[in-house]
């Protein structure tokens, strides 16, 4: 692409780029033929572009034979991704965005925020305990169903707070933990079966981490 002057831009309204290769031309013969390219800056939505909109950002419209397309170019976060999430958030202080971090306070990572689909600057309750029947319990926690990429997360279980297994992990004494999760409606229920000795305590967190 070659960049050509436009007076029109002067007042920083647009840029103009017209392209030197057509279908079939010097070293690209697959490229389609692009006849001209408007970059408009952050400052763009003056006369004659309002029709695009006044959002904040870059874009660029591409004209070609069959019309023309307007494509944006924000460089901020975009996309399923836990830094577009938090953006999302504008309570959250930057110094507290952290995957790892805990904005509100209330015990639960940024990170798990975003798998459970909980506001991360208002605190929730996470887990929700249910009931013990024999060798089986169940609880509940909210699920987003469009977590960022990236995320995943994992049921533990320990008997002391010190030391955690995940499901079909077996400690030293026989005693494991298997999980079973059903999600329905943005609410997953998580019924866990206990097999070899009873523990006497028995503690279940759900560990978040971003690949």
């Amino acid at each position: 692409l070659g960049e050509t002057s436009d007076t029109a831009g002067a007042s920083n309204s647009k840029t103009v780029f017209d392209a030197m290769m057509t279908v079939g031309s010097g070293n690209y013969p697959n490229l389609p033929r692009v006849k001209t390219v408007y970059s408009y800056p952050l400052s763009e939505g003056g006369s004659g572009n309002s029709h695009y909109g006044n959002r904040a950002g870059t874009y660029m419209l591409v004209g070609d034979a069959m019309g023309r397309a307007m494509i944006d170019l924000q460089t901020s976060a975009t996309g399923n991704t836990f830094a577009a999430w938090i953006a999302t958030f504008p309570s959250v202080p930057s110094g507290l965005a952290g995957f790892h971090q805990d904005a509100d306070g209330d015990g639960i990572a940024n990170g798990a925020e975003n798998f459970f689909g909980t506001n991360p600057s208002v605190g929730s309750a996470g887990i929700s305990a249910g009931i013990r029947t024999g060798s089986t319990f169940t609880f509940t926690h909210p699920q987003n169903a469009t977590a960022a990429t990236g995320i995943s997360a994992t049921y533990r279980w320990s008997k002391d707070l010190v030391t955690f297994r995940n499901g079909g992990q077996s400690d030293g004494e026989g005693t494991s933990v298997s999980f079973n999760a059903v999600t329905n409606a943005g609410m997953t229920t998580v019924t866990a079966t206990i097999t070899g000795p009873q523990a006497d305590k028995l503690f279940v967190d759900v560990r978040v981490t971003q690949n």
